[in-house]
């Protein structure tokens, strides 16, 4: 599998070459990235505006590269979970979770989507809760982190 990056100036004419590349790779199942939900929307409606009926290929936002990655590898791909499901899950692991000095604040409204925004953090950067856990052990009175530490793998273990 190849990797090609078109890039250039908005309006500069690269919708195009991005359209006919990817049209003519169509047999190889090819896997477009573009930068947001609008932009795989609109790529979707000029390529069937063009042509009757398209099959083969993939057009998608950033984050859902790393699950065709994940499946070319031949790992398995969990189901994203909703806001919804997320927040629901986060309070849950905050119930589970033996917490110290956070314990009050863990009680607040929005604490959960800052915790949901703390974990995706962790997750982005390579950060399983484990490794967590292990720089939390090493630090002196790191009460906080070690409650974050327990939060995080609350969550891992109920996702």
């Amino acid at each position: 599998m190849s990797l090609k990056l078109i890039h250039g100036p908005p309006n500069s004419g690269r919708a195009a070459i991005v359209r006919e590349r990817f049209t003519s790779a169509l047999g190889r199942d090819p896997v477009l990235v573009v930068p947001t939900l609008d932009d795989v929307f609109a790529f979707e409606r000029e390529l069937c505006a063009a042509s009757p009926a398209l099959l083969g290929g993939s057009i998608l936002v950033f984050r859902g590269l790393f699950g065709e990655v994940a499946k070319a590898a031949g790992e398995s791909v969990r189901r994203p979970l909703s806001e919804v499901q997320r927040i629901r899950l986060l309070r849950a692991a905050i119930d589970r979770a033996e917490l110290g000095p956070l314990r009050r604040s863990a009680t607040r409204p929005g604490f959960a989507a800052a915790l949901d925004d703390l974990i995706e953090e962790l997750q982005a950067s390579g950060l399983d809760a484990e490794s967590v856990a292990a720089g939390a052990s090493t630090l002196e009175g790191s009460a906080y982190l070690g409650d974050l530490a327990a939060l995080y793998r609350a969550y891992a273990e109920l996702r």
